[in-house]
């Protein structure tokens, strides 16, 4: 004679266990990074002309410098032609080459000249990074949950200016951003995302 509830327990081991996809995930969960500005880099350590690796937020990017001006770009360290890393090509006036086949894109992640054709497909385009120069540091701003970015596009606050750094007073000072206003200190390290990042204003 069967035990009581036996049938109910066969039933019960018989149901498909829950899937869970990636899209649900993601549709659920917050993003891993908050959305701000994070530092990137001291603007002294990236020179006119100089490409620059670095890993913040949680992404492989590339920084550079134009050759004929102090404007600072920054996007997806890997090609979006064939892959090649970025940060092993060079800057040519205000535009990043890759070292494998010599495409040659803008700041905004546009293909803009490729070296063995006169037509340059459009198709053919990575994402950007809004960036901001201040008070001696490189600050991208990061929007979380998977959308697409482009360089110049309106973000909703700009990276909080400090009086004392302005004046070029010297003296230690703290500041405090807004959540999600992180600093990335290394390639080789995480972005911290502590709200509170304190620097020296000597610089």
């Amino acid at each position: 004679m069967d035990q009581p509830g036996a049938n109910y327990l066969t039933r019960r081991s018989k149901r498909p266990e829950p899937q869970y996809s990636d899209d649900l995930r993601l549709a659920n969960y917050p993003p891993p990074y908050p959305d701000g500005w994070y530092r990137l880099l001291r603007s002294k350590s990236l020179r006119r002309g100089q490409v620059r690796y670095l890993e913040c937020p949680g992404r492989a990017l590339v920084v550079w410098r134009s050759e004929d001006a102090d404007e600072v770009f920054a996007m997806p360290a890997f090609c979006p032609h064939l892959g090649a890393n970025l940060a092993g090509g060079r800057v040519c006036k205000d535009r990043i080459e890759c070292p494998f086949h010599g495409w040659q894109f803008t700041g905004d992640g546009r293909a803009a000249s490729i070296p063995y054709g006169d037509i340059v497909p459009t198709r053919i385009a990575t994402e950007s990074f809004p960036v901001e120069e201040v008070h001696g540091q490189i600050f991208m701003y990061h929007r979380g949950g998977g959308a697409r970015q482009q360089a110049g596009e309106e973000v909703p606050y700009p990276v909080p200016r400090i009086p004392a750094r302005q004046s070029n007073t010297r003296r230690a000072w703290t500041l405090t951003l807004p959540v999600g206003a992180t600093a990335c200190r290394s390639s080789s390290r995480p972005c911290s995302t502590s709200a509170a990042v304190a620097w020296n204003a000597a610089g």
